[in-house]
C-alpha cells in the first residue's frame, strides 16, 4: 500500500540498500493492437538493484529474480562435448482459494527471443545455466500450463502445488545454437488466475485445438523434467495462434488476473556466471486492470509480508462497486463465453484512456468515456495546467500556479519531445507520416508511460527504439529520473487536495488508498513502490480471497524492516554457508536448531587491487515481532548469534497487521550506544560467538535522497567477515557498581567475565582513581591511581575497600573513577585483557548516618575509658591512655556538630592512629581542636 508521495518513490530508491546488484533485460510478448497488455515500467535510478524498464504493446518487459535445485536433465552440448548428467533447479508455486467459489489459474511462459548484441535472439538464463555463450537457447513460442482446467482448485480453502523446473528439454537430440529446444519456465513467467467457467474453458478449448496448439507430450522426451501438480491434472501446451503461429497473450478482457514472477537472478553483462537460484521476483499487476483479490509472498520466507489484499472477494468487489459509482468509472463489458456476467473488473487509467480514439470492451467506451466523471475532471485538470489546445498547441504551457501544474508541465514536455525524436526515426524507417497526437492519443500515452515506438511502413510493422528513458534534451538518465519522480508525485498528490489522491489519476486511489482497497500492487507502470519484490524464497505462496495460505499474514511494510548485512569473506579463509531467522519469544529454542538456509556468495574481484572476496546478499527482516536472533554458521562449522531487539522504530505506529504512512521522524535509537561502546539495539546473544567477531557488529541507518529533498531512512545491521576464533576474554552485559557504606568504606561489584575456550580462571584487578576519565585518558591518568591494600580476593566479583588504606590514601570525596581488569590465567601471552570502567561521584553526605556512625563510636571510647577507671590504675601509661580517649570523644563532640568537615575528620583519623597522648601532644591536638572549631564558628 501506498499513501504518500514517498511510498511512491520507495521501491525504487529502496532498491538501492544494497542486497545485490541486478541487471537488466527484456522479454517480448505477442500482442495484438486492441488486445495490449500494458506491463509495468520501473524507474531508472543509477543505484537501482533492478534497473526494468519495459515496453508496452508488443514491445516487452522486464523481470529480473532468482533460484534453488532438484530433478534432473542436460548440459548442453553445443561445445562440442558429450551431453553431461545434471540437476535441474526446481522451485514451487502455491497456490490456495479462500474464495467462495472455484479458481482456475494458467501458467504462461514467455517467448525468449530478445536480441544479442550479435544479433542472435537468445536466452541468457539459459545460457548461463549451461555456462554456454555459444548456443543461443531461444523460444518463439508461447506455452500455457492449465490447472486442473475442468473442475478448477475448490473454494473454501482448495489448494495446488506446481512444482516448476527450470526448464523442459523439448528434444532428444539438443542443438542450442538452434531455437526451440526448450522452455524456460523461470524467466518472465505470467500467471493468470480466474473464477469464471466458461472464460477458462474457452481458452482451454483455444489453446488445446490441434489447429493452434501443439501438447508438451509430443515434444518433452521422457527423462526431461516438466510442470507437475501433485494430485491435480496440470495440462501443457504450446500455443500456435496468431500472425506468426507462435502464439498470443490471453484475451485482455477476460475475467483473470495478472500475476508476473521469474526465478533466477541473472548477470546479463559480462562474463556468464552461473544464475543466483537464491531470490524471487514477483507482482500482482494491476496495470491494466483489477479484478480478483490476490496476494503473494515467498515460499519458506516468513520475514517479508506479503503483496496484494487479502480482503474476501465479495467485499473486494463490493468495493470496486463502491469506486465505480463514486467516480462514475468504466468497467468490462464480458463476452457471451463468460459465465457470470455480473461480476465486476475495471480497467486502469492507460485501457480507459486508450478505448477513447479505440473503443473497444469497456462500458461506456469510445468517445462516451469523456462524459464520465472522472474523465473530465482529469480532462480540466490538464486544461488548467496546459491549456485546453494541448498538445495541438505543440508546448505545454509551464504553470507556476502550483506543484501539480508544474509536474504536469514536465511530464508533458517530456512526451512532446519523445514524439519528436518519434518523427525522426520513423522518417529514417520510411514509415508513413505520423499523425500529430490529440489530446486522447497524448493521454493515454502519458497515462500508461509508453513512448511513440509503433510506425507503419506498407504492410510492415516497426518497433521503433524511442525509449521514454533515451529522450533526447531531457537532461540524459538524471533528467528522465526526475520527471518520473514528479510523475509519481502526481499519482499521489493532485488537486482538489494536493496533500492526497487526486483528479490527476483516481484509478491509483483505488489501488492504494485505505477508503478502497488498501493494497500494496501496481497501479500504474512505474509503481515500483506498490508491488514489485526481490525477495529470498523457494518459490511463490497465492492466495484468493483470503490470508490463509501465505507463510507470513502481515502485509509487507515498507517502513519496517532492517538488512542484516554479512560481512564480504575472504576467498582464503572461511566463508558463509547457512543462517536461520528466530524471532518472537522462543529465542533460545530456536536459535539452539541447526541453521536451516543456505547462504550463497558470489566471487567479486576488485578492478583496482585484484583482491577477491566473497559477497552475499542482505538478509532482510520486517513484518514479523522481534525480537530476532540471526544464526551464522561458516565453512569451519563455527556458529554466530546476534540479537537484534526490535524492528526500526519511531512509528509507524500502525500495527505490523498493517499498512499505514511512512514515520515523519527516523529512528536514532537504532544505532545508539552505551558508553561501553556497544549498541542498545544489537548485540551477540550467547558467549560462545567469537569475542571479536562480536565487538565488529554495527547498526546503522542511511537517508535515501531524491532532489526533492530526504526521502527514507532505511536501516541497517552489519557483520565482520567469518572469522577462526582466537583465545579472549570479556565481562558479562552489566555496570561497576560502587555504594559507600560508611563514610570511607566503598563496596565495589561488577560483572562476571567469561573466556573463550570457556571455563578459563579469572584474576580481577580493581583499581581507584582520584581523576574522572581513567584509565580511558591513558598518560592523563599516571600517578592518579589507588590500589586496596589487601582488600579483595581476586577471584571474586566485588570487594569492599576502605578508602584511608588504600596504597595511597582516598577519601570519597577525592575518588572520582573506578576500573576493574579481568585476565584469563590461561590465555597464550599476548591475549588482550577485558577491562571495565566508570566515573563515581560521592553522594551528598547523610548527615542522620554520619552521626549515628560518631555516636556509636563515642559510645565504644566511653565504654573503653570507663573500663580503665574502673581499674584504679594510677600508672603513667593509664593516664597517658586515658588523654588519648578524651580527646577522641572531645573532637567527636565537635563533628557531631560540623559532621561534613574535612578538618575535623582528618584531625579524628589522627588522633585515632596514635595509641597514647602524652600532656604536650594532648596540648597540641586541644590548641588545633579549638582553632577550627573557633573557625568553623566565625563561618571559615
Amino acid at each position: 500500500m501506498v499513501s504518500s508521495l514517498n511510498d511512491g518513490f520507495v521501491w525504487n530508491s529502496l532498491k538501492a540498500f544494497a542486497e545485490l546488484t541486478l541487471n537488466k533485460s527484456t522479454v517480448k510478448i505477442a500482442c495484438s493492437l486492441r488486445l495490449v497488455r500494458f506491463m509495468k515500467t520501473p524507474l531508472l535510478k543509477s543505484n537501482l538493484i533492478k534497473l526494468s524498464i519495459v515496453r508496452v504493446g508488443c514491445s516487452a518487459f522486464l523481470v529480473l529474480a532468482a533460484a534453488v535445485l532438484t530433478a534432473a536433465s542436460l548440459l548442453s552440448p553445443s561445445t562440442g562435448a558429450a551431453p553431461i548428467l545434471r540437476t535441474v533447479p526446481v522451485k514451487t508455486v502455491n497456490i490456495k482459494n479462500n474464495s467462495g467459489k472455484p479458481i482456475y489459474v494458467v501458467l504462461e511462459a514467455a517467448k525468449q527471443d530478445i536480441k544479442d548484441d550479435n544479433g542472435r535472439p537468445h536466452d541468457r538464463w539459459l545460457q548461463a545455466e549451461f555456462n554456454d555463450e555459444i548456443g543461443t537457447y531461444a523460444s518463439n513460442y508461447i506455452y500455457r500450463a492449465y490447472v486442473n482446467p475442468h473442475n478448477g482448485i475448490p473454494g473454501g480453502g482448495g489448494s495446488v502445488s506446481v512444482t516448476l523446473p527450470f526448464y523442459t528439454q523439448l528434444q532428444s537430440q539438443l542443438s542450442p545454437s538452434k531455437d526451440d529446444q526448450y522452455i524456460d519456465w523461470w524467466r518472465a513467467l505470467r500467471i493468470y488466475v480466474y473464477d469464471d467457467p466458461g472464460a477458462i474453458q474457452h481458452a482451454y478449448n483455444k489453446d488445446t485445438n490441434t489447429e493452434n496448439a501443439v501438447p508438451i507430450s509430443t515434444f518433452a522426451p521422457g527423462a526431461s523434467p516438466v510442470p507437475t501438480s501433485g494430485g491435480a491434472l496440470l495440462v501443457v501446451y504450446r500455443d500456435q495462434s496468431g500472425g506468426d503461429n507462435h502464439g498470443v497473450a490471453l484475451p485482455l478482457d477476460d475475467p483473470s488476473q495478472l500475476l508476473e514472477f521469474t526465478f533466477a537472478k541473472v548477470n546479463t553483462f559480462g562474463p556468464l556466471e552461473m544464475p543466483d537460484h537464491q531470490f524471487v521476483d514477483y507482482d500482482i499487476s494491476s496495470v491494466d486492470q483489477v479484478y480478483l483479490s490476490v496476494a503473494m509472498d515467498p515460499v519458506n520466507n516468513p520475514l517479508i509480508g506479503y503483496i496484494g489484499s487479502v480482503l474476501g472477494q465479495k467485499k473486494f468487489s463490493d468495493t470496486l462497486t463502491a469506486f465505480r459509482d463514486e467516480f462514475n468509472w468504466p468497467k468490462y463489458k464480458w463476452p457471451e463465453y463468460v459465465t457470470n456476467q455480473n461480476n465486476i473488473r475495471l480497467p486502469a487509467t492507460y485501457n480507459v484512456m486508450n478505448q477513447i480514439a479505440h473503443p473497444g470492451d469497456l462500458d461506456p467506451t469510445g468517445p462516451a468515456i469523456k462524459n464520465l466523471r472522472a474523465v473530465k475532471k482529469m480532462e480540466e485538470l490538464w486544461d488548467g495546467c496546459c491549456g485546453a489546445d494541448w498538445p495541438e498547441s505543440g508546448h505545454c504551457k509551464h504553470a507556476s500556479s502550483s506543484d501539480a501544474c508544474n509536474n504536469m508541465a514536465k511530464v508533458a514536455e517530456l512526451f512532446e519531445k519523445n514524439y519528436k525524436n518519434y518523427r525522426k526515426l520513423a522518417q529514417g524507417k520510411s514509415c508513413q507520416t505520423p499523425v500529430a497526437p490529440t489530446r486522447d492519443d497524448m493521454m493515454a500515452k502519458v497515462y500508461g508511460w509508453v513512448p511513440f515506438n509503433s510506425c507503419k511502413d506498407g504492410a510492415v510493422n516497426h518497433n521503433l527504439n524511442n525509449e521514454l528513458r533515451d529522450t533526447p534534451d531531457i537532461g540524459g538518465a538524471a533528467g528522465y529520473q526526475a520527471i518520473s519522480e514528479d510523475y509519481v508525485d502526481l499519482q499521489y498528490h493532485s488537486p482538489p487536495n494536493p496533500k492526497t489522491f487526486g483528479d490527476f489519476n483516481r484509478f491509483t486511489e483505488l489501488i492504494h488508498s485505505d477508503a478502497y482497497l488498501h493494497a500494496n500492487e501496481y497501479g500504474f507502470s512505474i509503481d515500483d513502490a506498490a508491488g514489485n519484490m526481490l525477495e529470498i524464497g523457494d518459490g511463490i505462496n497465492i492466495t484468493v480471497g483470503g490470508a490463509e495460505g501465505l507463510d507470513n499474514t502481515n502485509p509487507y511494510d515498507p517502513w519496517r524492516f532492517f538488512l542484516f548485512n554479512v560481512g564480504a569473506a575472504k576467498e582464503t579463509g572461511p566463508k558463509w554457508t547457512k543462517y536461520r531467522v528466530c524471532t518472537g519469544a522462543e529465542l533460545p529454542a530456536c536459535a539452539d536448531k541447526a541453521p536451516d538456509r543456505d547462504m550463497k556468495g558470489t566471487r567479486v574481484e576488485d578492478v583496482k587491487t585484484k583482491e577477491v572476496s566473497i559477497q552475499y546478499p542482505a538478509i532482510k527482516i520486517g513484518a514479523v515481532p522481534g525480537p530476532f536472533v540471526i544464526v551464522l554458521q561458516d565453512s569451519n562449522g563455527a556458529l554466530y548469534k546476534t540479537e537484534v531487539k526490535r524492528l526500526p522504530q519511531p512509528p509507524p505506529t500502525h500495527p505490523l497487521n498493517k499498512v499505514g504512512d511512512p514515520p515523519t521522524a527516523i529512528d536514532n535509537l537504532w544505532n545508539q550506544k552505551k558508553e561501553d561502546g556497544s549498541y542498545t539495539n544489537v548485540k551477540c546473544f550467547d558467549n560462545e560467538t567469537s569475542f571479536d567477531w562480536c565487538g565488529g557488529l554495527q547498526a546503522y541507518s542511511a537517508t535515501e535522497k531524491t532532489r526533492k529533498g530526504a526521502l527514507r531512512t532505511v536501516y541497517h545491521v552489519n557483520t565482520r567477515p567469518p572469522e577462526v576464533s582466537k583465545p579472549g576474554i570479556k565481562f558479562l552485559p552489566g555496570d561497576i557498581e560502587a555504594t559507600l557504606v560508611s563514610a570511607d568504606r566503598l563496596l565495589v561489584k561488577w560483572p562476571k567475565a567469561v573466556t573463550q575456550p570457556p571455563g578459563n580462571p579469572v584474576k580481577y584487578e580493581l583499581t581507584l582513581w582520584d581523576r574522572a576519565n581513567c584509565p580511558k585518558d591513558s598518560n592523563l591518568c599516571d600517578g592518579h591511581s589507588h590500589n586496596p591494600n589487601r582488600a579483595c580476593n581476586q577471584s571474586q566479583t566485588q570487594c569492599e575497600v576502605t578508602l584511608p588504606r588504600c596504597v595511597p590514601p582516598l577519601t570519597a570525596e577525592t575518588l572520582k573513577s573506578i576500573s576493574v581488569v579481568a585476565k584469563d590465567l590461561k590465555a597464550p601471552p599476548g591475549t588482550p585483557n577485558a577491562q571495565k570502567e566508570v566515573n563515581f561521584t560521592a553522594p551528598p553526605p547523610k548527615l542522620g548516618a554520619i552521626r549515628e556512625d560518631i555516636h556509636e563510636e563515642m559510645d565504644r571510647i566511653q565504654k573503653r575509658l570507663h573500663d580503665i577507671e574502673k581499674q584504679n590504675s594510677d600508672t603513667k601509661q593509664s593516664a597517658r591512655k586515658e588523654r588519648w580517649l578524651e580527646m577522641r570523644i572531645s573532637v567527636l563532640t565537635a563533628r557531631l556538630q560540623y559532621p561534613t568537615d574535612e578538618v575535623l575528620k582528618q584531625l579524628e583519623q589522627t588522633v585515632e592512629a596514635r595509641q597514647s597522648l602524652g600532656r604536650k601532644a594532648w596540648r597540641s591536638f586541644l590548641d588545633q581542636l579549638n582553632t577550627r572549631i573557633v573557625e568553623l564558628q566565625s563561618g571559615h
